[in-house]
């Protein structure tokens, strides 16, 4: 039987997504916003891979393989293209070949939120390439990668005050690949994890703790901190909580809501930001119930045999 609580895990990763892209309680305070949109709720992205990485199939099948790269990949595809009114434009913005360059940047590595899916698309990749080398092998590598992406950010923020593109760190190789293996290659360590998933849960979420207050009080002004340590603990034992709950069965559709609320939200944010709405808690409410509106014809769209790929 689905255990349907990793259902309702994916939809509170799309609200805390949802939450952090508009800075939610920020006209209530400063800081305790700056805690959630900066900090705890960067779990959301991580999170997401690991579940992404569990699922993949690991028959060793060519077919299956091909069926999910495939399903990936017109996902992302579909709402690149339904984006592009928002990158394409920006391309006049630079002369010839830069247009072209910007254009082709966008595409591969994608646009806004769908940056995830491609990276997704790219760290699948590497995970089966690699599969032959074992769990040891691909779960030493994440770690290594992690930790050199996490001391990548760091130093881009405070060795140069935020000047380095996070794009040298907040990417497939040093973000997305590490937690996709360890979703992967996840029964590996499950016993491990779950066993003791209270006490690496508190010590993440203390680490985290540390780290989300160490850039409040000395880069306050400062965004982006999408890699925190803590976050190679905490992302595991939240997910070994949730394996761990009791299973049971619902009719809803959450995971397809779950997508629908990440794909949709940036584009009712968008139009919120046209309204006049500022960031804060009702560019939250705006996008969130915009989004849940379009997630029902959105929805109707992804069962109809054609067009199973929106979703």
């Amino acid at each position: 039987m689905r255990n349907a609580s990793i259902d309702v895990l994916k939809v509170s990763l799309a609200l805390m997504v949802v939450a952090l892209h508009c800075y939610i309680f920020r006209e209530f305070s400063k800081a305790g916003s700056y805690y959630l949109y900066n900090g705890f709720l960067r779990v959301a992205v991580p999170m997401f891979f690991i579940l992404n990485g569990y699922f993949m199939p690991k028959t060793g099948s060519v077919k299956d393989n091909v069926l999910w790269f495939q399903r990936v990949l017109l996902l992302y595809l579909f709402w690149m293209a339904v984006y592009s009114p928002l990158y394409v434009p920006q391309a006049s913005n630079y002369a010839f070949p830069f247009n072209l360059a910007y254009l082709a940047g966008e595409i591969v590595f994608g646009h806004w939120h769908l940056w995830y899916l491609s990276a997704l698309i790219m760290a699948g990749a590497i995970v089966i390439g690699i599969r032959e080398r074992g769990s040891k092998f691909a779960l030493g590598l994440a770690l290594l990668l992690y930790v050199t992406g996490c001391a990548i950010q760091y130093i881009a923020h405070y060795a140069y005050n935020g000047a380095l593109s996070y794009a040298l760190y907040r990417n497939v190789l040093f973000f997305g690949l590490p937690f996709v293996i360890i979703g992967y290659h996840y029964e590996a360590i499950s016993g491990y994890v779950e066993r003791h998933a209270n006490a690496i849960l508190a010590l993440g979420l203390g680490l985290m703790f540390i780290e989300i207050s160490f850039a409040w009080f000395h880069a306050e002004n400062r965004r982006g901190f999408d890699m925190y340590a803590g976050l190679l603990l905490v992302c595991p034992a939240f997910f070994a909580k949730v394996r761990q709950a009791r299973p049971f069965q619902t009719t809803w559709p959450l995971g397809k809501i779950s997508s629908a609320l990440y794909l949709l939200h940036p584009g009712c944010m968008v139009i919120g930001s046209k309204l006049g709405i500022p960031d804060g808690t009702r560019m939250f409410l705006f996008a969130l119930t915009l989004s849940l509106a379009l997630t029902l014809p959105v929805l109707y769209l992804s069962r109809r045999k054609r067009f199973g790929f929106v979703l």
